[in-house]
């Protein structure tokens, strides 16, 4: 089952290695920049409108 699964996932890079690499870019982006607020977020504390808005953005 692994190995099937390891050869689907090689077989999936080689079709679509654009839409994969743009998706891991912005999967990496994305993360940075939610990183990014934690940090600004621990040194300004806003108000429980902003603690909904970083939930759903995570979340999502």
């Amino acid at each position: 089952m692994g190995y099937d699964l390891y050869q689907y996932f090689l077989w999936e890079i080689g079709h679509i290695s654009k839409e994969r690499s743009i998706s891991v870019w912005v999967m990496t982006v994305g993360f940075k920049v939610i990183t990014l607020v934690i940090k600004l977020k621990r040194e300004i504390h806003i108000g429980m409108g902003y603690d909904q808005i970083l939930t759903i953005s995570l979340n999502s």
